[in-house]
Protein backbone atom coordinates (compact mmCIF):
# COMPACT_ATOMS: atom_id res chain seq x y z
CA UNK A 1 0.00 0.00 0.00
CA UNK A 2 1.53 3.39 -1.21
CA UNK A 3 1.44 5.57 1.64
CA UNK A 4 2.51 8.45 -0.24
CA UNK A 5 -0.67 10.28 -0.21
CA UNK A 6 -2.08 14.15 0.15
CA UNK A 7 -4.31 15.32 3.30
CA UNK A 8 -8.02 14.27 1.43
CA UNK A 9 -6.97 10.43 1.21
CA UNK A 10 -5.59 10.48 4.74
CA UNK A 11 -8.33 12.24 5.68
CA UNK A 12 -10.97 10.42 4.14
CA UNK A 13 -9.08 6.55 3.78
CA UNK A 14 -7.43 4.74 1.54
CA UNK A 15 -7.20 1.43 0.05
CA UNK A 16 -9.24 -2.02 -0.25
CA UNK A 17 -11.15 -3.08 2.88
CA UNK A 18 -10.18 -6.83 3.64
CA UNK A 19 -6.65 -5.94 1.90
CA UNK A 20 -4.81 -2.98 3.16
CA UNK A 21 -6.40 -0.55 4.40
CA UNK A 22 -6.15 2.89 6.24
CA UNK A 23 -8.96 3.72 7.48
CA UNK A 24 -8.94 7.61 7.26
CA UNK A 25 -8.52 10.20 10.22
CA UNK A 26 -12.27 11.61 9.98
CA UNK A 27 -13.17 7.96 11.06
CA UNK A 28 -10.94 7.47 13.73
CA UNK A 29 -12.21 10.99 15.12
CA UNK A 30 -15.21 9.51 15.00
CA UNK A 31 -14.75 6.12 16.55
CA UNK A 32 -12.28 8.22 19.25
CA UNK A 33 -14.43 10.64 21.22
CA UNK A 34 -16.80 9.60 23.87
CA UNK A 35 -15.01 7.19 25.64
CA UNK A 36 -11.52 5.95 26.48
CA UNK A 37 -9.62 4.12 23.97
CA UNK A 38 -6.13 2.14 23.83
CA UNK A 39 -3.96 1.73 20.47
CA UNK A 40 -2.41 -1.45 20.49
CA UNK A 41 0.48 -1.22 17.83
CA UNK A 42 2.45 -4.43 16.09
CA UNK A 43 5.56 -4.33 14.46
CA UNK A 44 8.09 -6.90 13.80
CA UNK A 45 12.12 -5.52 13.30
CA UNK A 46 13.94 -6.84 10.70
CA UNK A 47 15.56 -9.50 12.10
CA UNK A 48 11.98 -10.74 12.51
CA UNK A 49 11.57 -10.02 16.42
CA UNK A 50 7.52 -9.25 17.34
CA UNK A 51 7.05 -5.53 18.87
CA UNK A 52 4.10 -4.76 20.77
CA UNK A 53 2.88 -1.49 22.34
CA UNK A 54 -0.17 -0.10 24.20
CA UNK A 55 -1.01 3.35 24.54
CA UNK A 56 -3.53 3.87 26.98
CA UNK A 57 -5.81 7.48 25.98
CA UNK A 58 -5.16 7.79 23.09
CA UNK A 59 -7.46 10.02 20.65
CA UNK A 60 -7.23 12.72 18.10
CA UNK A 61 -9.14 15.79 17.40
CA UNK A 62 -11.03 16.85 13.82
CA UNK A 63 -10.43 18.17 11.06
CA UNK A 64 -10.34 21.88 12.35
CA UNK A 65 -7.29 20.84 14.19
CA UNK A 66 -5.07 19.22 12.34
CA UNK A 67 -6.28 15.77 13.63
CA UNK A 68 -4.04 16.91 16.71
CA UNK A 69 -3.36 13.75 18.56
CA UNK A 70 -3.38 13.09 22.03
CA UNK A 71 -2.40 10.56 25.04
CA UNK A 72 -3.80 10.47 28.54
CA UNK A 73 -2.30 6.91 29.66
CA UNK A 74 1.08 5.47 30.17
CA UNK A 75 2.21 3.38 27.23
CA UNK A 76 3.49 -0.25 27.98
CA UNK A 77 5.71 -2.48 25.67
CA UNK A 78 8.46 -2.34 23.07
CA UNK A 79 10.38 1.33 23.06
CA UNK A 80 7.77 4.93 22.86
CA UNK A 81 8.46 6.18 19.39
CA UNK A 82 4.64 7.70 19.34
CA UNK A 83 4.79 9.89 22.56
CA UNK A 84 7.40 12.39 21.00
CA UNK A 85 4.70 13.19 18.62
CA UNK A 86 1.95 13.84 20.92
CA UNK A 87 0.19 17.14 20.59
CA UNK A 88 1.04 17.84 16.79
CA UNK A 89 -0.85 18.16 14.17
CA UNK A 90 -1.03 15.27 11.29
CA UNK A 91 0.55 16.32 8.45
CA UNK A 92 0.95 15.39 4.44
CA UNK A 93 3.12 16.61 1.65
CA UNK A 94 0.13 19.04 0.70
CA UNK A 95 -0.78 20.59 4.44
CA UNK A 96 0.85 23.80 5.65
CA UNK A 97 3.87 21.70 7.49
CA UNK A 98 4.02 19.71 4.67
CA UNK A 99 7.95 20.61 4.75
CA UNK A 100 8.16 17.78 7.91
CA UNK A 101 5.87 14.87 5.45
CA UNK A 102 8.18 15.52 2.49
CA UNK A 103 11.08 14.88 4.39
CA UNK A 104 9.50 12.00 6.30
CA UNK A 105 6.46 10.73 5.36
CA UNK A 106 2.94 11.65 6.46
CA UNK A 107 2.01 11.65 10.11
CA UNK A 108 2.12 13.28 13.77
CA UNK A 109 5.87 14.91 13.14
CA UNK A 110 6.94 16.02 16.50
CA UNK A 111 10.72 17.62 16.13
CA UNK A 112 10.71 18.50 12.70
CA UNK A 113 11.44 22.34 11.13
Amino acid sequence: LNFDRDWDDYANGFGEIGDEYFIGLNNLYNVTQGLPHSLHVQMSTTAGELLLLTYFGWYIEDSSDGFRMHLDGPVFGAPDALSPHVGHMFTTRDSAEGNCAAAFGAGWLGGCA
